[in-house]
């Protein structure tokens, strides 16, 4: 009896949302982690390694944009850490691992039925909204917002894990 009350309130948690909560603490852990390791590694062996920004954590955004912007396909690391033929085989098992591991997060979050979204979403020189927003573990949260190293994951408009962004002067 109160299954049948619960089903027909949409403002009730549901076991989906806990499954949303499994995925979240599994994102964090493959970002903050095996991502960084893997864009760390790849600096040495990238051929676009910017300048003006930490050249890892420059790389690690864009490797979770590739992963995450869109449902991951084989090739996408690769170009988005822009790695050379000898980064390609040197990394080739951490990149096979960061891939299955990201489509797997995306297929878990497709069956659980609700609408989800990785949130890139950020407006550069802005404070930190920490209702969907923190600075990366290394990065100042009292400065201003300068680039998404992670992006938030959000299911039914709830955040369940923040965005992580890069922090730093505006110029």
């Amino acid at each position: 009896m109160l299954a049948a009350q619960t089903r027909q309130r949409d403002d009730l948690p549901s076991n989906a949302h806990a499954d949303h909560e499994s995925i979240a603490r599994d994102y964090q852990s493959l970002a903050e982690h095996h991502l960084a390791t893997l864009a760390q590694a790849a600096v040495p062996v990238s051929r676009s390694r910017p300048t003006y920004r930490p050249a890892q954590l420059w790389l690690l955004g864009e490797l979770t944009r590739a992963l995450f912007k869109d449902p991951p396909t084989v090739g996408l690391i690769e170009d988005s850490l822009s790695l050379n033929k000898s980064g390609r085989a040197r990394l080739a098992t951490n990149i096979e691992r960061a891939l299955s591991q990201a489509q797997t997060l995306w297929q878990r979050a497709t069956r659980t039925g609700l609408p989800f979204r990785w949130d890139f979403s950020l407006l550069p020189g802005a404070k930190l909204d920490p209702a969907r927003q923190a600075a990366w573990l290394s990065c100042d949260p009292s400065l201003p917002t300068q680039y998404v190293i992670a992006p938030g994951y959000i299911v039914e408009q709830q955040v369940f894990c923040l965005q992580r962004v890069l922090t730093g002067p505006s110029f």
